[in-house]
C-alpha cells in the first residue's frame, strides 16, 4: 500500500508494464491533483497549468500520461502529460467538455467529448490531429481503449436505448 505525502486520500488508476503507477490523491484542501509513483516509491504529484481538478485516466510505457482536469472557469478538458513532465491540453473543435481516456504505446490517444448536446469519440494523433468519429446510428459514444494499431474500444448507445461495444480499427 502507498499514499501520496500529506493528502487525505489516493487513487492509483493505471499502471504501466514498467511498474509506473499514475492517479490521483486529495489535500488538505479537498483538492484533487495528479500524482506519477515510479517503481522504486518515489512519487511526483502534477497538475496541468490552470487546473484546478486533475484526474489521469492512463500511462503508456513511455511514462505519458492523459486524463482530464477543471480549469479555473470549471471547463472540463483533457490532458496529455508528457514523460518530461510538460503539458498539451487537448479539447477536439466544437468540445464543450473532454475527457482523454486510453493512450497507446506510441502516444496517440483517444476519449470522449461533449458537443451539440451529444458525446462523441475522437483519437488524436501523435502529429496532433484529432479525428472524430461516431458508430453508425450512436447518439452517445464512450471510449475506453486503445491498442498499439491505434484500434479503440468502446461502446455507444442508439436512440432506442441499446447499448453496444464496438471495435474502430482507424488504420
Amino acid at each position: 500500500m502507498f499514499g501520496v505525502s500529506g493528502s487525505t486520500g489516493t487513487v492509483a488508476v493505471s499502471i504501466n508494464d514498467a511498474g509506473d503507477i499514475a492517479g490521483y490523491y486529495t489535500d488538505a484542501r479537498n483538492l484533487q491533483h495528479g500524482f506519477l509513483r515510479t517503481p522504486i516509491g518515489a512519487t511526483s504529484p502534477f497538475d496541468p497549468p490552470g487546473s484546478v481538478l486533475t484526474a489521469p485516466a492512463a500511462i503508456n510505457r513511455a511514462g505519458q500520461i492523459v486524463g482530464f482536469y477543471l480549469d479555473a472557469k470549471q471547463v472540463q478538458r483533457g490532458f496529455l502529460r508528457e514523460a518530461d513532465g510538460t503539458f498539451v491540453s487537448i479539447a477536439p473543435p466544437g468540445s464543450s467538455a473532454t475527457d482523454v481516456t486510453a493512450i497507446s504505446p506510441d502516444g496517440a490517444v483517444a476519449g470522449n467529448y461533449q458537443s451539440g448536446g451529444a458525446q462523441h469519440g475522437f483519437l488524436r494523433n501523435t502529429d496532433g490531429t484529432i479525428v472524430s468519429f461516431d458508430p453508425p446510428g450512436s447518439i452517445d459514444t464512450s471510449v475506453f481503449g486503445i491498442t498499439c494499431a491505434h484500434e479503440i474500444a468502446g461502446n455507444e448507445n442508439s436512440p432506442n436505448g441499446v447499448s453496444r461495444g464496438f471495435v474502430l480499427t482507424t488504420q
